[in-house]
């Protein structure tokens, strides 16, 4: 069985037949909402490998994206809160190694894999949260040593990490969700009618915690 997707686009829904099927093995691992979920083309001993990554650098890493969730056209189907997210996105955000890209149109609808040096290749996304309170510099410099290494595990697409993101850097899961919440509240151009419990319970659907002694999933 593969841990890889072969080149091309990938409806999800497919992709998971596929996997009851066994044509794929991939690792799964449990939402941070605790629904259990197949990492697309995260093979079980990659998966180990951040999960031990976050125990040596006694990081939670959160693990974000399609790769996890499903594409954003999946996502609006696992609650209403998450009808609003946009299927679109102009650009790829540079993460603390890999360098923003503009002027192309991603389309959010399926699972794309065209190697891992294509902005257009669904990525997958870790945000460091450090309840170790570090210097954030030092976490820099963490961050980007930890995306050499995962990326160097023979990824069939890019590895993103970030140290923070929006100009926020995360101490707990809590100040991750916080975050979380307010870019759903931005897809509503402030006319969300969800309460913030609501709102955080989605935004933990989308994501999933790997944590050191003991900590996260």
């Amino acid at each position: 069985m593969n841990s890889s997707l072969p080149p091309g686009e990938h409806d999800y829904l497919s992709i998971l037949r596929a996997i009851d099927c066994g044509m794929y093995r991939f690792a799964s691992l449990l939402t941070a909402s605790g629904r259990c979920v197949p990492v697309i083309g995260v093979s079980e001993e990659q998966l180990q490998v951040i999960r031990r990554t976050a125990e040596l650098h006694r990081l939670l890493i959160a693990l974000c994206g399609s790769r996890v969730a499903g594409p954003r056209s999946w996502q609006r189907q696992l609650s209403p809160v998450l009808s609003r997210i946009p299927l679109q996105q102009i650009g790829r955000l540079g993460s603390v190694g890999i360098p923003s890209t503009g002027g192309i149109c991603i389309s959010k609808t399926t699972i794309k894999e065209y190697g891992s040096y294509s902005p257009q290749s669904s990525d997958l996304s870790l945000v460091l949260i450090d309840p170790c309170s570090r210097d954030f510099l030092q976490l820099e410099k963490d961050a980007l040593g930890i995306e050499a290494d995962l990326n160097a595990l023979g990824f069939t697409f890019p590895v993103r990490v970030f140290a923070s993101l929006g100009g926020r850097h995360f101490l707990s899961e809590a100040d991750f969700v916080d975050f979380g919440v307010s870019l759903i509240k931005r897809d509503y151009n402030e006319g969300c009618q969800f309460s913030p419990n609501e709102l955080a319970a989605a935004f933990r659907d989308i994501h999933a915690i790997l944590g050191y002694a003991g900590q996260g999933e």
